[in-house]
């Protein structure tokens, strides 16, 4: 489990890539000594590269492992979940990608009586542990490190299915739509997108960014989006017609 002070170092070299020590130390107000031993750490677990007075953020961080995605701005997940818990329609099958927001949301909904499709690992088992659901773990190459199955095998397996609901998040989004950071896993939500009859985007706002290469769908193509980002932060997203950004829980 990351430390809060792990957790701010991350968020900080997201937004930047690379820092030096003094630079860390002064953002979240800690001694050079404590980053130091925070960003050993953090080489330790392979969320970062170390070079001479700094930390570099590594390429593959968007993929690392759901166990430390899941603890990473907890809260904002949680935020998005409520607000998508009161906008989801009725259902009886739903796919669920392999992100971590999707999880959180997914944990706190009753699937008594559902059918629930993943390429999931841990999606998988910890809702196999849920009273009268059917899990359904799909299969496809391994990629044992995040704990997510994927690849030709996984597309045509969805391809075969259809889903009253899709749950998913992404690796960036923006006014030109959701993008992942490999074409394997953008060929897996685009199946899913293609046979799901209601879809939900779940994205917290420091994936309103252009970082991913691999364009899944643009904005219209999702039927909601839940986010946490705030009314100026999504200013041009708001201008485009078909699509229903929702950011805050309805009063009332």
């Amino acid at each position: 489990m990351l430390t809060y002070r792990q957790e701010q170092i991350i968020e900080y070299l997201r937004s930047r890539k690379h820092a030096r020590v003094d630079e860390i130390a002064r953002h979240i107000f800690v001694s050079d000594t404590t980053v130091r031993r925070e960003l050993n750490e953090l080489k330790r677990l392979g969320l970062i590269g170390r070079d001479h007075g700094g930390a570099v953020l590594m390429e593959n961080a968007d993929d690392i492992s759901i166990s430390v995605r899941q603890i990473l701005r907890l809260e904002n997940k949680i935020q998005i979940a409520h607000m998508a818990q009161r906008g989801l329609p009725d259902f009886k099958t739903v796919f669920l990608d392999n992100s971590s927001t999707a999880l959180t949301l997914a944990q706190r909904l009753s699937f008594k009586n559902k059918t629930v499709v993943t390429n999931g690992i841990t999606a998988a088992m910890q809702l196999s542990q849920k009273s009268d659901v059917n899990v359904y773990l799909l299969g496809g190459k391994l990629n044992y490190h995040i704990g997510t199955l994927n690849g030709s095998a996984t597309v045509h397996e969805i391809e075969q299915m259809e889903f009253n609901l899709m749950l998913c998040s992404c690796t960036s989004f923006n006014v030109r739509g959701s993008f992942e950071s490999s074409a394997d896993q953008r060929d897996v939500k685009r199946a899913a997108l293609a046979n799901s009859r209601y879809k939900v985007l779940l994205v917290d706002d420091t994936k309103l960014n252009d970082n991913a290469m691999y364009r899944t769908a643009p904005p219209e193509e999702y039927d909601a989006i839940f986010t946490d980002a705030s009314d100026e932060v999504l200013e041009d997203l708001r201008r485009l017609p078909g699509v229903t950004i929702i950011n805050r829980i309805p009063q009332g």
